[in-house]
């Protein structure tokens, strides 16, 4: 298939973008930066298909919870994937990092395919797509660890074929709009706002909304759609189950992957939130150059609201609905998860292709200076997006200094620690962190009041602990859960590893 000059000038500014932003220079990196809590978290799930059983309905973490670490969690299409490049080239995550950039690449490819057709201007398409991408909270995600990404870029694939099958009504792009939205549905269930708005599209039709009709055969994409929903219901039922069958809520009531809406219970609460979104979060989202294109937009959108394109206008509306549900059905999450608005971007990019369709329409020979205004945004973005990027690596929010674990593995091994040998650390706030950069299977000993439980004094004999990992050695003398202890066996970056009291070897 040829490809077009216009596609390959807009792979090659998205390389720029990716390079310039610090996207490829994260993809040797470990786990890192904020949030480096869940991204240990599917870190662990990937090594563990790789290391222990590549059973893709058994995913599990290096945090065993009293059982062998198999847990409920998104669809680990992603995880497999770099499971399978751990098998063939060896354990490394550039690997993930990879895959997760090329899902991203692959969507931002096709956002500015059917953006270019909707229109009909590849420049100012590729302007549109570029500022719309260079959201920092993405540029930083998009080589990590969190499927949201991945899921963005299969919806925007989707997107595409969407509206193929609007120009061709072909059956092939219906069968491939159906496929890709169940994938980002499976991955990320926030991406199925899109599928929604889609069915949306489909009822507003057959009344005649469009005026003409706009999508013949109606019934094979609600047939498509009736195929999603069920995919995605199916697995996170299956999720859910394998969570309950395997995770010991006695011992810890608080599972690894949240898999249930978490809205504010009182005002006070959700005003709290949204507080932290205004002052920690939304220059995080966005740059002010960027947030003051999309609201001051919202007026002159209003009033020629009849020159619009309607399809247009009706997406971007009921994309903005779906994210606010979500975000009501979520809200509490928005206070750390900073990730979670990556959910909220197709409702953006919808509005930023609805505006410059709307500019260019009404800019007639200004419109040079249109596309110069959105090069100096574009410009300006990555500037903003490369800064942000390099903050977040920077000890920004949420870094427990986890940079003495990241080249413990080797020493462990050195003295005779196995992967397959159970062990404990003690003073990590996280399920994953510790356990996965030491590549032991156990248990984190969170400190009070964090943990929800105190640890028994036969901890180590009831669950089988071979060794102590110790971050912490003044925490210790405070808790007394030094009694654990039997022989030192090393020390690496001042965490020392202790035998377990009692234990056979000790």
């Amino acid at each position: 298939m040829k490809i077009k000059p216009e596609v390959l000038i807009f792979f090659l500014a998205l390389m720029a973008v990716f390079y310039f932003t610090g996207v490829f220079k994260t993809l040797p990196l470990r786990p890192q930066g904020i949030h480096v809590w869940g991204q240990t978290d599917r870190a662990s799930v990937a090594r563990n298909y790789a290391q222990e059983d590549m059973n893709f309905f058994l995913p599990r973490t290096h945090h065993t919870n009293d059982a062998t670490g198999i847990t409920g969690c998104e669809f680990p299409a992603v995880n497999y994937l770099a499971a399978i490049c751990y098998k063939i080239f060896g354990f490394n995550e550039f690997w993930y990092r990879l895959i997760m950039t090329i899902f991203m690449a692959a969507g931002l490819m096709f956002a500015f395919m059917f953006s270019a057709k909707l229109l009909e201007n590849p420049i100012l398409a590729c302007g549109v797509v570029l500022c719309w991408y260079l959201s920092p909270v993405l540029c930083y995600y998009t080589p990590n660890f969190f499927p949201d990404a991945a899921s963005l870029g299969l919806t925007l694939i989707a997107w595409y074929f969407f509206f193929n099958y609007l120009e061709s009504k072909s059956k092939k792009a219906i069968l491939l709009w159906a496929i890709f939205s169940a994938l980002a549905g499976l991955i990320k269930i926030t991406s199925l706002i899109s599928v929604v708005a889609i069915v949306c599209i489909i009822i507003l039709d057959y009344f005649h909304f469009f005026r003409k009709s706009i999508i013949p055969n109606a019934g094979r994409f609600l047939l498509g759609v009736l195929c999603i929903f069920s995919a995605v219901a199916a697995w996170y039922l299956y999720a859910n189950s394998i969570t309950h069958k395997y995770w010991d809520s006695s011992y810890s009531p608080t599972v690894i992957f949240m898999l249930k809406i978490n809205m504010a219970n009182t005002w006070a609460e959700a005003r709290e939130v949204l507080k932290v979104i205004r002052e920690d979060w939304l220059f995080e989202y966005y740059n002010p150059a960027m947030w003051g294109v999309l609201v001051l937009s919202i007026l002159p959108l209003l009033i020629f609201i009849k020159k619009v394109n309607r399809l247009l206008a009706t997406i971007t509306l009921l994309l903005y609905c779906g994210s606010l549900i979500f975000m009501v059905a979520f809200l509490n999450q928005f206070h750390d998860h900073d990730y979670y608005f990556i959910a909220l971007m197709p409702a953006f990019l919808f509005h930023l292709i609805l505006l410059m369709d709307l500019v260019k329409s009404a800019a007639g020979i200004k419109g040079i200076s249109v596309a110069v205004a959105t090069l100096a945004l574009v410009i300006y973005s990555v500037s903003y997006a490369h800064k942000n990027n390099k903050k977040r690596y920077s000890g920004y929010k949420y870094d427990w200094h986890y940079d003495a674990l990241q080249d413990i593995e080797p020493y462990l091994k050195s003295i005779g620690v196995e992967p397959s040998e159970k062990a404990c650390v003690i003073y990590d706030f996280s399920f994953n962190v510790a356990l996965y950069f030491a590549n032991v299977k156990g248990w984190s000993m969170w400190p009070e009041p964090y943990h929800p439980q105190t640890y028994p004094a036969d901890f180590p004999m009831k669950y089988n602990v071979k060794y102590f990992i110790v971050r912490d050695t003044d925490y210790l003398k405070k808790q007394g859960v030094s009694d654990y202890f039997g022989k030192k066996i090393g020390e690496h970056k001042g965490i020392e590893i202790y035998l377990a009291k009692n234990y056979k070897g000790n």
